[in-house]
């Protein structure tokens, strides 16, 4: 599937969410997931209204970190 979408196969660098033929990559795809989570993650398409580079920059940081976060 990443192939088939202009990715190099073992691209791991983002959550990749295909939908309709589009294909969204880091905080366009965390948030794309998080709305098909429920009714209470759709309240997080509002960060839709930041910039993009501003919200890949703070989507890089909290992978990068994740794990200090989730202890």
């Amino acid at each position: 599937m990443l192939v088939e979408n202009d990715l190099p196969a073992d691209y791991d660098d983002s959550v990749v969410l295909v939908e309709g033929g589009k294909v969204y990559l880091h905080s366009d795809a965390a948030i794309g997931v998080a709305a098909r989570l429920g009714p209470a993650w759709r309240l997080l398409n509002w960060l839709k209204l930041v910039p993009r580079p501003v919200r890949d920059r703070i989507y890089h940081v909290i992978s990068k970190h994740r794990h200090k976060f989730l202890k």
